[in-house]
This record gives structure tokens, C-alpha cells and sequence, in this order.
């Protein structure tokens, strides 16, 4: 009986990855607010009650996306990143893990998009997306204090006022391809040079002053 049900369940986990593959190349080409789910479930070659057992209605479906994104993002940072990898080091990895995302899915609204992020985004997806950046940020955070790397200091305000300047960074370059007049701008591409270069500055204000013989050693 349990075979039985292990086949069912991997035709139905394959159908859903189908029904997440084809939307993303939908939301790629045509955008997601011309998207519907008749033509997903149309190019997935699905019926729409087969498509709706599956995902209810569209921003369910962006939801879900977005959270699978999100926890490909963690099972990466999870791997790359362990308790004794020091801070600064940590926090670029991470913003590489994000860059990878930014890139995979710029075309598709979901998350990161060239542009503008999706107006459209279910505001669950908006709120968790934040808590997982924020909740990340702040395990570094606690691990660089713990290790004696950083100052201590209120791991959650720091790392809700970090978030936001990367957030930042990601809007600025949107200003350069939507040629809206906010200075000189940069590309996309240039995020993540620029994410790194404010981590190390952000990074080393909270690092402990160094003592008087540090400092002769360093200037010796």
C-alpha cells in the first residue's frame, strides 16, 4: 500500500515542479500580470482543475515559488557557511548566494527583478522574505559577537538596518535601468560589488577598538 502511495506522490511532487517550471518561463516572457494560470496550465499540458488541486489561484503559486526560493537560498547558506567562518566572510557569501538568485530569476518578478520588484507579491511572501533575511543576518551577526569578532550590540535592530541598506543597493540599480534621474546609478551587475564594499565598512564599525599595543604593532 505505501508503494502505492510513494508512486502517487512523486507523479504528483513531479506535476508541481511542471506546473513551477512552465510559470517561471511564463512570468520570464510575458510578465506575471499577463500570466494566467489557463495558460500555464495550458503550456504544462494540465487541465485547470488539475492545476488548481494543485495551486489555488495565481498569487498562491507565487507564493509558493517565492518560498522555495528561499529555502534553496537557506540550504546553500547553510552549506557554505559554518560557526567558525568569520563574519565578513560569511556576510559575502551570502550576498553571493543572493546575487546567484537575483541573476537566475531577474526576468521572472519573483523576489528580484531588473526593474521593480512585482507590485503583485502576496504580502505572507513580502513578510517572510524579510524575516528569513533578517533572521539570517542576525545568526552571523550572534556568531562574530560570540566568536569575540564583533561588539555586542542589538543583533535585531543591526541587522533590520543592514537589510534595508542592501534592499538599497538592489533599488539603486533599478534607477539605472528604468533611467530614473537619481545621479549616475549602476547596473545590476554591479550590486553585489558594491553590496561587499558597504558590508566591509558596515562590518568593521562594530568590530571592538584595538588595544594600544595592536595599534603600535600596526603602525611598526
Amino acid at each position: 500500500m505505501k508503494t502505492i502511495e510513494n508512486f502517487f506522490l512523486k507523479g504528483s511532487e513531479k506535476v508541481r515542479q511542471q506546473i513551477i517550471s512552465v510559470a517561471l518561463e511564463r512570468f520570464a516572457h510575458f510578465g506575471i500580470e499577463k500570466t494566467t494560470m489557463y495558460e500555464i496550465a495550458k503550456a504544462a499540458d494540465i487541465t485547470t482543475v488539475c492545476l488548481a488541486s494543485h495551486f489555488v489561484n495565481k498569487q498562491d503559486l507565487i507564493n509558493e515559488i517565492g518560498k522555495e526560493i528561499i529555502q534553496e537560498e537557506s540550504a546553500q547558506l547553510s552549506h557554505l557557511v559554518h560557526k567558525d567562518t568569520p563574519t565578513l566572510q560569511a556576510l559575502y557569501r551570502l550576498l553571493e548566494i543572493k546575487d546567484k538568485t537575483r541573476r537566475k530569476y531577474s526576468r521572472t518578478q519573483i523576489l528580484y527583478n531588473r526593474g521593480a520588484i512585482y507590485a503583485g507579491l502576496p504580502e505572507t511572501l513580502i513578510k517572510l522574505i524579510k524575516t528569513v533575511e533578517i533572521r539570517q543576518l542576525s545568526r552571523i551577526f550572534k556568531r562574530g559577537i560570540e566568536n569575540g569578532e564583533l561588539i555586542n550590540f542589538s543583533i535585531q535592530h543591526i541587522a533590520s538596518l543592514y537589510a534595508e541598506i542592501l534592499h538599497g543597493l538592489v533599488i539603486g540599480a533599478g534607477t539605472k535601468i528604468n533611467s530614473i534621474n537619481m545621479g549616475s546609478g549602476y547596473l545590476p551587475e554591479e550590486i553585489l560589488e558594491k553590496q561587499k564594499e558597504i558590508t566591509s565598512i558596515f562590518i568593521n564599525g562594530l568590530r571592538p577598538p584595538l588595544s594600544l599595543e595592536a595599534i603600535r604593532q600596526c603602525n611598526n
